[in-house]
């Protein structure tokens, strides 16, 4: 999360923000809850729930509504879906205060609900479990309260004191007590999350746009499987890095495995183990026979597959994430060209070994022949 310069101060009685820019504020006089978000408006939206996870959260979703003011959207969290509007959530009983709205390069948001600290806080007092999360880019600009959001760019968990029973300073409660705030730390849930997402993004389309295609090409085009299959277990190892870097990356979500990016790219990636015991049945048999088997067309044929899901699962990938529509775009048509090429190549390679193998016919040379089949000319995976 890019900081902003000076930073945001929390509050009129909190020091200025000294590793973020964005700050969530509550307090609690008698019956009544306070709430107060601060942000840079360079946020498309910034949110804050209840708990400690975004499944069952109460939260509260703001964005600017395009005309100097914002949007309140209560929303439920599932967990590893896009929260939607939820008239229900004990968020939505939070009132918009006067000094909220844009002015600057600042999003003020104060809030007020009375009779509903125990819908927000709980019943036993003390710390109270809060998450926020937020994500940068263009302003939605809509007064639309079940407006689509992308995925956020960082979250972070913490925990309030409600003990001290005080709202924010900038809604003029007394002054004899103190706020109790929270700020999001500049390198907490954003740059820790980003890394994920992108690490987890660019190793595994990487493996699967690009080098596991590439590796399939080296075995007619260089005709040695030991090449081959360095290759490919160097891209089966990268793939596992990836896999575990979206595995951490969806626990911190909540998403588990629960949404079908996550499922399918299971699913692949635990298939994959295959690949290497087919491919030396495959090699196996080939030695023995000098010719494929149903081994041969099993390998060649699963490992194709298993490629194009991995494609499309790295779409679906996109998809959550919430990129924009020029990312979806760019990953559609890098995809369509790794076919095209990759089948074009294939295409190009099977006609050339067709014409040496005919060419060695033609010269009555089986000695030669034989000598190309042990290098592994004939063993296209």
């Amino acid at each position: 999360m890019a900081l902003c310069s000076p930073p945001l101060p929390c509050s009129d009685t909190v020091p200025p923000n000294a590793g973020g820019d964005i700050c969530y504020s509550i307090g609690v006089s008698d019956s009544s809850v306070y709430l107060q978000l601060l942000s840079p408006s360079t946020y498309t939206w910034v949110a804050i729930g209840t708990g400690s996870e975004m499944a069952g959260s109460d939260m509260l979703v703001v964005y600017q509504d395009g005309h100097g003011n914002v949007t309140l959207s209560p929303r439920k969290g599932t967990g590893h879906d896009q929260p939607r509007q939820d008239s229900d959530s004990a968020t939505a009983k939070l009132s918009l205060q006067a000094g909220s709205g844009v002015s600057g390069n600042t999003m003020r948001v104060n809030l007020m609900c009375t009779n509903c600290s125990n819908d927000l806080l709980g019943t036993d007092g003390g710390l109270s479990p809060w998450i926020a999360a937020w994500k940068g880019g263009d302003p939605l600009n809509t007064a639309d309260q079940n407006a689509g959001i992308s995925q956020h760019d960082g979250w972070v968990d913490w925990q309030f004191n409600i003990d001290d029973k005080d709202p924010f300073a900038s809604l003029e409660r007394s002054p004899s007590r103190s706020s109790t705030t929270g700020v999001v730390p500049g390198d907490s849930g954003t740059t820790a999350e980003e890394r994920l997402r992108k690490g987890h993004g660019i190793i595994l389309a990487g493996s699967f746009l690009v080098l596991y295609p590439l590796g399939s090409i080296l075995m007619p085009l260089v005709g040695n499987w030991i090449v081959h299959a360095s290759f490919q277990i160097f891209t089966f190892v990268l793939m596992w890095i990836g896999f575990g870097l979206g595995y951490v990356l969806s626990q911190r979500n909540s998403e588990g495995f629960t949404v079908s990016h996550t499922v399918l790219g299971t699913v692949v990636v635990c298939m994959m183990i295959l690949q290497p015991v087919l491919g030396w049945l495959h090699h196996q048999h080939f030695v023995k026979h000098r010719a494929r088997g149903a081994v041969s067309h099993a390998h060649i044929w699963f490992g194709r597959a298993l490629m194009l899901l991995g494609i499309v699962n790295g779409g679906l990938g996109i998809q959550l994430s919430g990129e924009g529509a020029g990312v979806v775009a760019a990953y559609a048509v890098a995809a369509v060209l790794v076919c095209l090429v990759y089948s074009g190549a294939k295409w190009f390679l099977s006609r050339r070994k067709n014409g040496h193998e005919k060419k060695k016919k033609r010269h009555g040379n089986p000695g030669e022949s034989q000598s190309h089949a042990l290098e592994g000319w004939n063993v296209p995976k």
